[in-house]
């Protein structure tokens, strides 16, 4: 670290720690990281539930967390009220932790107000800006939430000269960024613990898809589309997993209906970190077919030895599956249904891919964030000292 400090001290800003989704994973993931390279780490939040997380996600988190007291409108207009939200736990964490520097991870710019105002280093560690969230995103957005969005890109560009550092997870959201703003930006992938995942055990007959159930996943489709392999393959089996949200039951349970008992395809709900290993293990043939601006799972996959055959979306698929090499890129379901012919029935090519997917998994490995992430840090603090 840098030089003539023995520790340094990095407050972590995140929205929403109450859900086991992809963004809190990687702020907790960070936070590990970086106490592995001997920082101290604190972490600010509005909502917070980690200690239940801890199963789900497979890591141990032992963290000072600044929470907010009391919330005002958080669940209705989040990004408006962002700034509100933030500033009590973040300017504990600021007076009582006292951090060298601090790092915003998600896309509420906001949150690192107070920092600024303060004049301690920040970094902007970027998912997606929030103000291009009903652009991007495949869920819908009201109207009132496009108008807070449209407003929030005020405060965006108030703050993005300001900080020190601006990081994109991916190469969607680096596009993204690009669109809005002239600002020097590298790209720093989320980590996944590689070691993890490697093989154990005999793969099995499995075509796997870690989804969410919303009609968005058009997984009826998915489902029909695996018909169409069960007419000449009665070994296989589909396995669909995702949490199951309250706003998703009605989709689950429409799907669940039309499944007949006697189809070898299975919704699984809320399974555990081992439970999900588990069909990584089995799993042959990994399907997604919507889009992501990363994914956590297209790397899990491959480092499982699974082949992945993903739609083309501009997102996660295109950035971490090799086309032709770890997997599959597809414009729809009849292509999806083609290319997951060819590695049934190609032994030795499913075998290539597989020993291919492991080798691009570690492009993602901890080693490899935390490494990128602990020089960008000691950059940003050498430049203050400077």
């Amino acid at each position: 670290m840098v030089k003539g400090r023995e520790k340094i001290r990095v407050g972590i800003i995140s929205y929403d720690l109450s859900e086991p989704r992809g963004g809190t994973k990687l702020a907790l993931s960070l936070g590990n990281q970086l106490k592995a390279a001997g920082c101290e780490v604190a972490i600010s939040c509005v909502k917070e539930n980690i200690k239940d997380f801890e199963d789900f996600f497979g890591e141990k988190y032992d963290f000072k967390i600044y929470r907010a007291k009391r919330t005002f409108l958080s669940n209705r207009l989040v990004h408006y009220t962002a700034l509100w939200n933030h500033r009590e736990p973040t300017l504990g964490l600021i007076e009582e932790f006292k951090p060298h520097i601090v790092i915003e991870i998600g896309g509420i710019i906001t949150s690192l107000m107070p920092a600024v105002q303060k004049g301690i280093p920040t970094i902007y560690y970027c998912t997606m800006p929030v103000s291009r969230y009903a652009d991007v995103n495949i869920y819908k957005v009201n109207l009132l939430s496009k108008l807070q969005l449209k407003f929030f890109s005020l405060f965006e560009n108030y703050l993005i000269n300001r900080i020190d550092r601006v990081i994109a997870m991916c190469q969607f959201t680096e596009r993204l960024i690009k669109q809005m703003w002239d600002k020097k930006i590298i790209i720093i992938n989320p980590p996944t613990k590689i070691s993890t995942f490697k093989q154990r055990g005999k793969k099995g007959r499995v075509i796997l898809s870690v989804c969410r159930y919303d009609a968005a996943y058009q997984l009826d489709k998915l489902i029909e589309t695996f018909r169409r392999i069960s007419k000449e393959n009665k070994l296989y089996e589909l396995h669909l997993t995702a949490e199951l949200s309250e706003k998703d039951k009605e989709y689950y349970e429409k799907l669940k209906a039309s499944i007949n008992p006697k189809e070898r395809i299975y919704l699984h709900k809320n399974l555990s970190f081992d439970e999900l290993l588990r069909l990584y293990n089995k799993a042959e043939i990994f399907w997604y077919t919507s889009f992501t601006h990363f994914g956590y799972i297209f790397v899990e996959a491959q480092a499982s030895g699974i082949p992945v055959v993903a739609f083309k979306r501009m997102g996660g698929a295109e950035e971490i599956v090799v086309n032709g090499k770890s997997g599959f890129l597809v414009d729809d379901f009849d292509e999806l249904y083609e290319k997951t012919k060819i590695l049934i029935n190609n032994r030795s090519l499913w075998q290539k891919m597989s020993k291919a997917a492991r080798e691009n998994s570690e492009r993602f490995s901890m080693e490899v964030f935390r490494e990128r992430f602990v020089d960008v840090i000691e950059e940003v603090l050498k430049r203050h000292a400077s």
